[in-house]
């Protein structure tokens, strides 16, 4: 079994992490029971077993020295137990004799004498609450010797509120269930004592407290119980019985025999009493729990043969017997002859008081002392976790020829009968979020560690004994029976590392131990974008594979701490095909790097990862794999709405000097799940499969999402640019050959994979097959259609349309720029597209036409037969023959997009139904300029083309456009935040400054006409690559309505990148015309997978010539389309307020984007499309 595995049934071999406990210093003094320290001082103050209080210089852990010894004869007869909170020194004292009352005696850290309070009979263990304002003791309350007294157990509860000097004492005592003792004995508690109440029986032991401080928790030792305590109201609230271990069930097994000569840990058909001496709590979850040391104690009176004038040791009261004298119900035990035999049972200290079940004289249930182990149970009692066998397996196979010894005899099997390895000592620590417990074996010796983050699931990590088997036991050497432990933080430590000290009482020796955890993978990780750790090496970081990669494999630690802000999962990058398979137990070494895809000019975030010189060893196969997270409402739920909030610079520093906050923030969220195995839940397409694998999801059907549409998609609006977005990936170096082609609507189930970030997204990496049910999301069809009285104008990007199949050799991309638009069907989708889904549009303005002979690099500009052959699939569908207009200001090159393509603004008009003004066709800007200068705001991008047409007697002038990309903009999940709220800035959202300067220029050129007529009709359309609500629209809308705005919020979108549904092509009229204007964007693209284009058109009807009631509607009414829900909107001139507009490079402007990363945009050329590349660039005209 590795480190990794917490110790479970039949599995004998338990790995010890040699070097998490090392002993750096010790002090042999008078005596050594119970420490505390001061960190302040960085004293350690020492019961010595009598009245003596050591006090230890341990600001050199390595070599403590005595400073003092504090007399506690006059306060009482023995000190017990030792506390300290700022400066306050706690001692429990004893009286003489024990059954009368004991005192706590309170000092100063030099020693001062503060105040002594009497608290009850045999004080044997104190603590403070956590904000040190009270001050717990068990007062045991042991029977004298000759058993005449009996005092009662109870818990002093001290007041320190208004300082040492007025102390207060209360009581929670047990009278209460002094009535009750029938039902406790029912219950499991043992009740023993010759005429004892409840009060006198139960005898106080150990006491640990709720980290709040509002309950403790006492062992009642010999009652086989814990008490609960209400601190506030000092009230024993409840007595938890701990139940019995059943022996003869899987790992709870144990040596019974000391007589066998033979180490033999086997199931037997006995019970074991937990009967815990030392308690601890510790937190998991937001719950408490508390963990025990199950020592066992029978009840012996007198406790020593000198102890009582004329009477030897049990002849008042002795509850132990061995196995061979019981009387056994021959039904129960059928071999009772053979069990109780030496080598067997017969040895076995156990109890007469319990058993007879029957009542018949004879035992049909036997009990034994002690549990051998540890126990987690809740705040409840319910047990959560047992150690069962560990601790004998782990000391056979350590100390072979000294196992089960006793510490007073350095022998072979001594203890087998007794208890064996006797835990007595616990104590809990919290290093580097997680939780350890170091527990004592008293009889055996030594410390085991067990990291107990997730409580049902603790793992094994070292066990170290600093006892020298080979001598006489009677000249002990080293450290001997380990009593009191006490855990010191990096923090209050005296050499800055993690301290644990231990009391042994029989060699009377103090021992300081450096605590030194391994690096696990949430160390690596860290609360953080990038590891604390970079550029160090790492030695044996264990963790299970939970997938390979071709260049590199998953690995999770299975045992995760309790921070959910520290990822447990990491990549390892071999730079090769890994060796590893999925479920491989490993321990990897290698040094930790941040990768960051794509390099520095990408602004992506870095993956944190092992790499260097790799070293891995396999320790075990078929592993199960770490538990998934689920990323839903079962699990953890995204943020769902801010991105990144706290940046302190929209810089990489900015980011990673900010606050970490996985609750609050979406880019901290995903991090802090880098490189784990996690599963979304009933995850539901928000956009279709793409070209390169990826579905953009919501967990829980959407159900908790924000911005949802009616049809599925997810919008951004200013103030939420959506971080529940989940991308799902596919690999097929993950899992070779499974993809699903999905819509956006599609319902995938659970979704299963690791955590990975690429081109500016964190992505699941699907690791495991689903089945998903089919989207039932249809095209649109516009509800609107042209009347007598009502022009309807389309704007369609076409993705790049050409009508060429490239010759290879004459493109700069190869066979990445040969499509075949019209054997892919695209130019017949986009023909129906116009005929069915938009009416047949009287006039419609295309975007991304690409000259005759596509990407091939030549002197062609004209887009002629581009333009004919959609005309031609029209005229098939519709028997409608449009005419065109190409763009004759074009220059060979000069419009950007994909090298060849000379993509270009372009009209289609239906002469039956408008006419075009001869004469009208002109652009915003020098076209000569344009093509060789720099500062034009439209060089190297697309010159708008505006004409103008006449229908019904009114000319409308179009101004068809299309603006400079956003591709190159930072991601959302980038360096550079909160990018959400910089979308003003070029380096967040990119070219903003030039689609800026565009839409200024054409502004310019609508101002100009109306001018001339204020009454002139206006249409600016087009792909403007920009969201409604950025300083390019709103500079628009100085002088026109936006259209757009008129849908509701979560309907405003013609485009889905990264499954954020958006705007980024738009319809605005001059303001004359808006209250004649509906307005449609049609959806028959973004949403589907099977594209004839990544954007959808958008369609208005204004109606000219009249104001027709027939044909208007009120100004602020919606009108829904009758099929598929295309939303129409009616609008006033308010829609158009303009926006200031924002100084051009200011970084802080609060005003947003759809935070695209690495876009491809739509004039720029994609690897692999399905229907043909991306492309862009104008061309020369017709």
């Amino acid at each position: 079994m590795s480190a990794l595995q917490p110790s479970q049934p039949d599995s004998p071999s338990l790995s010890n992490q040699t070097g998490f406990l090392t002993k750096i210093g010790g002090f042999a003094g008078s005596g050594s029971e119970i420490s505390a320290y001061d960190a302040t001082t960085q004293r350690l103050f020492v019961i010595s077993g009598g009245t003596d209080l050591e006090i230890l210089d341990l600001s050199n852990p390595t070599n403590p020295t005595l400073v003092d010894t504090l007399d506690i004869s006059e306060y009482g007869a023995g000190a017990n137990s030792v506390a300290i909170h700022n400066g306050i020194v706690a001692v429990a004292v004893e009286a003489e004799p024990v059954t009368e009352a004991g005192k706590v005696v309170f000092f100063r850290t030099d020693g001062t004498f503060l105040n002594a309070v009497e608290v009850g009979a045999l004080p044997d263990m104190l603590t403070f609450t956590p904000d040190g304002s009270k001050v717990l003791v068990a007062n045991e309350g042991e029977p004298s010797e000759d058993y005449t007294v009996d005092p009662e157990g109870s818990v002093s509860i001290i007041n320190l509120f208004n300082g040492v000097e007025n102390a207060t004492v209360s009581t929670a005592d047990f009278r209460a269930f002094n009535d009750r003792q029938t039902e406790l004995q029912a219950n499991g508690v043992r009740i023993l004592g010759p005429n004892a109440t409840v009060a006198q029986d139960v005898e106080p032991e150990y006491i640990a407290i709720s980290a709040d401080g509002s309950t403790a928790y006492v062992t009642l030792q010999e009652n086989n119980a814990v008490a609960v305590v209400d601190i506030a109201t000092s009230t024993v609230t409840a007595i938890q019985p701990l139940g019995y271990k059943d022996y003869t069930q899987g790992n709870n097994r144990l040596d019974a025999s000391d007589a066998d000569g033979e180490i033999n840990i086997r199931n037997q058909p006995v019970f074991g009493m937990y009967q815990p001496d030392a308690i601890a709590t510790f937190t998991a979850g937001g719950q408490t729990y508390y963990i025990t040391a199950n020592e066992g104690d029978a009840r012996i009176r007198p406790t020593g043969d000198e102890e009582v004038p004329g009477q030897a040791e049990g002849d008042l009261f002795n509850e132990e017997v061995r196995f061979s004298d019981l009387p056994l119900d021959p039904t129960a035990f059928p071999n009772a002859a053979e069990l109780q035999a030496d080598e067997n049972l017969g040895r076995l200290i156990v109890t007469s008081t319990m058993g007879d079940t029957d009542g018949d004289g004879d035992f049909d249930q036997v009990f034994t002392y002690g549990g051998r182990s540890f126990s987690i149970r809740d705040a409840a009692g319910n047990l959560v976790y047992d150690s069962g066998d560990d601790f004998e397996q782990i000391t056979a196979a350590t100390l072979p020829d000294n196992f089960n010894s006793d510490n007073d005899e350095n022998t072979f099997d001594t203890r087998s009968d007794n208890k064996g390895p006797e835990p007595e000592g616990v104590v809990t620590a919290r290093i580097n979020d997680r939780t350890y417990a170091f527990v004592g074996l008293e009889r055996v010796g030594g410390i085991m560690v067990y990291e107990v983050t997730n409580p049902d699931r603790p793992v094994f990590v070292q066990y170290i004994n600093t006892r020298d088997f080979s001598g006489d036991a009677e000249e002990i050497q080293g450290d001997s029976g380990p009593e009191g432990l006490t855990f010191i933080s990096a923090e209050d430590s005296p050499n800055g590392t993690p301290l644990l000290v231990v009391n042994y009482e029989v060699s009377n020796t103090t021992a300081i131990f450096e605590v030194n955890p391994p690096v696990r993978i949430s160390d690596i990780q860290g609360a953080a974008h990038v590891s604390p750790l970079v550029g160090q090496d790492v030695t044996d970081v264990p963790g299970v594979v939970t997938a390979v990669d071709s260049n590199g494999f998953y690995l999770q630690d299975p045992n995760p701490d309790d921070n959910d802000a520290t990822s447990e999962g990491i990549f390892v990058f071999t730079g090769n095909s890994p060796t590893v398979q999925v479920g491989d137990a490993v321990q990897v070494s290698g040094t930790v790097s941040e990768f960051q895809p794509g390099g520095e000019s990408t602004r992506n975030l870095s993956i944190t990862q092992i790499s260097g010189d790799i070293s891995v060893e396999v320790l075990s196969s078929g592993n199960p794999l770490p538990t998934a997270t689920i990323i839903g409402a079962e699990g953890r739920t995204p943020p769902t709405e801010i991105i990144n909030n706290d940046a302190t610079a929209p810089t990489p520093e900015g980011l990673n000097n900010s606050p970490f906050d996985p609750d609050e923030d979406g880019i901290d969220f995903y991090e802090s799940l880098e490189g784990m195995r996690v599963t979304v839940r009933d995850a539901v397409a928000v956009s279709p499969t793409n070209q390169f694998g990826e579905i953009f999801t919501l967990a829980d059907n959407g159900e908790n999402a924000t911005g949802v549409s009616d049809r599925g998609t997810i919008n951004i609006s200013p103030n939420d640019f959506n971080p529940e977005r989940v991308q799902v990936q596919f690999d097929d170096d993950l899992l070779p050959g499974f993809e699903q082609t999905v819509n956006v609507g599609a319902r995938l189930g659970d979704v299963t994979g690791v955590v990975g970030y690429s081109f500016g997204n964190y992505e699941v990496n699907v690791t495991e097959p689903f089945t998903p049910s089919d989207s039932t999301l249809q095209p649109e069809v516009s509800a609107l259609r042209g009347t007598d009285t009502q022009l309807t104008i389309a704007s369609y990007n076409v993705l790049n349309l050409d009508p060429k199949i490239e010759d290879p050799a004459l493109t700069e991309g190869g066979e990445n720029d040969v499509d075949d638009d019209i054997g892919s069907g695209q130019f017949d989708a986009i023909a129906a597209h116009i005929v069915n889904n938009l009416n047949s549009p009287d006039i419609v303005a295309l975007q991304e036409i690409q000259d005759n002979d596509g990407a091939e690099i030549s002197a062609v500009t004209s887009a002629s037969e581009t333009l004919e052959q959609l005309i031609d699939r029209i005229e098939a569908i519709s028997g409608i023959r449009y005419a065109y207009i190409d763009n004759p200001f074009i220059g060979n090159g000069t419009s950007g997009g994909q090298p060849g393509g000379n993509i270009r603004n372009a009209f289609l008009y239906n002469p039956d139904r408008v006419s075009f003004v001869e004469g009208s066709l002109r652009t915003v800007t020098d076209p000569a300029d344009q093509q060789t200068n720099e500062n034009n705001p439209f060089f190297g991008s697309r010159l708008p083309l505006a004409a103008t047409f006449t229908f019904n007697g009114e000319d409308v002038t179009v101004v068809n456009n299309h603006f400079s990309s956003k591709g190159g903009s930072a991601p959302l999940f980038g360096q550079l935040q909160p990018a959400d709220q910089l979308q003003e800035n070029p380096a967040v959202n990119s070219d903003v400054d030039v689609r800026r300067a565009q839409a200024r220029s054409v502004r310019s050129f609508v101002d100009g006409i109306t001018a001339e007529n204020p009454d002139a009709n206006v249409v600016v359309a087009g792909d403007l690559n920009e969201f409604e609500f950025i300083s390019p629209l709103t500079i628009l809308e100085r002088s026109l309505t936006n259209l757009t705005n008129t849908l509701p919020e979560n309907e405003r979108y013609s485009y889905i990148f990264q499954g954020n549904s958006q705007s980024l092509d738009h319809i605005l009229v001059s303001n004359n015309l808006a209250d004649r204007s509906e307005f449609d964007a049609v959806h028959v693209n973004a949403e589907f997978s099977n594209q004839a284009s990544d954007h959808d058109p958008l369609l208005v009807r204004i109606t000219l010539n009249g104001d027709s009631d027939d044909a208007l509607l009120n100004n602020l009414t919606t009108r829904t389309a009758t099929t598929q829900s295309s939303q129409v909107a009616t609008i006033d001139r308010g829609a158009g307020t303009a926006m200031a507009e924002p100084v051009t490079g200011v970084t802080n402007a609060a005003t947003f984007s759809a935070g695209i990363n690495l876009l491809q945009p739509s004039d720029t050329p994609l690897t692999s499309g399905l229907t043909s590349p991306i492309a862009a660039g104008a061309a020369n005209g017709s």
